[in-house]
C-alpha cells in the first residue's frame, strides 16, 4: 500500500508539471515574441515605446564619429535599424532600407543602422563590401536595451518631434511598403505602391 501511494504521488507531480509547462508554452505563444532574425512583426499596441519619446543615445559611427539621436530632432523622420552582419533577415532588409534612404534622404528621412555587438572592423568590412550608404553606428548593448530589442532586425520609426511611431521586429516582404507609406505620410508626400520595383543589390551571400 505504501508503494502504491508513492506511485500516485509521483503521477500527481508529473501531471502538475505537465500542466505548468503547457501553460508557460501557451503564454509564450500569446506573447508573440519574435526570435532573433525572425519574420514576425510586433503589434504596436504591445510595444512600450509607441507614442513615447524615443530614448536618446550617442554612438560612434564606423569611422569613429560620435552621433546623437538628438541631432535629428525637429529636422528628420528617423528610421532606426537594429541589425548584425551575421543575421540573414537583417541583410535582406538592408537593400530596402538603402532604397528608402536614397529616395527620401533629401526630403527629410534619416536611416540609421545600429549594429548590435560586433567590432568596428567587422562592420566596416561589411559596409565597404556591400556599398551600404545609410549611416551605420556601433552599439554593444545599451542602446538596444533602451529600445527593448529582443530580435533582429528591429525597425523603429520616429517622427520629427522625437516620438516613436512604430516598432517592427523581424522582416517580411510587407515591411518595406508599410514603412514607406508611413514615411510618406510623415513627410507630407504622396505614397504610390510599386510592387514591381526591382531590388538590384542583395547581401544574403556576404
Amino acid at each position: 500500500m505504501k508503494q502504491k501511494g508513492s506511485t500516485y504521488a509521483v503521477v500527481a507531480i508529473l501531471l502538475i508539471a505537465f500542466v505548468w509547462v503547457s501553460y508557460q508554452v501557451k503564454r509564450s505563444e500569446m506573447a508573440g515574441q519574435g526570435s532573433v532574425g525572425g519574420r514576425m512583426n510586433t503589434s504596436p499596441a504591445k510595444s512600450g515605446l509607441i507614442s513615447r519619446q524615443a530614448p536618446d543615445f550617442t554612438l560612434a559611427s564606423v569611422d569613429g564619429k560620435k552621433v546623437s539621436l538628438a541631432e535629428f530632432r525637429n529636422k528628420n523622420v528617423v528610421l532606426l535599424d537594429f541589425w548584425a552582419t551575421w543575421c540573414p533577415p537583417c541583410r535582406a532588409a538592408m537593400p530596402e532600407l538603402a532604397e528608402l534612404d536614397s529616395k527620401y534622404g533629401g526630403k527629410g528621412l534619416k536611416v540609421i543602422s545600429i549594429n548590435q555587438g560586433e567590432d568596428a572592423a567587422t562592420v566596416a568590412k561589411f559596409v565597404k563590401e556591400t556599398g551600404y550608404k545609410p549611416l551605420v553606428l556601433l552599439d554593444d548593448g545599451p542602446t538596444g536595451d533602451k529600445y527593448l530589442v529582443k530580435a533582429i532586425p528591429t525597425l523603429v520609426l520616429i517622427d520629427k518631434a522625437g516620438k516613436v511611431l512604430s516598432v517592427q521586429a523581424g522582416y517580411s516582404p510587407a515591411t518595406h511598403s508599410q514603412l514607406e507609406a508611413e514615411i510618406c505620410k510623415q513627410l507630407g508626400l504622396k505614397y504610390t505602391p510599386n510592387p514591381k520595383t526591382k531590388r538590384a543589390v542583395r547581401f544574403e551571400h556576404y
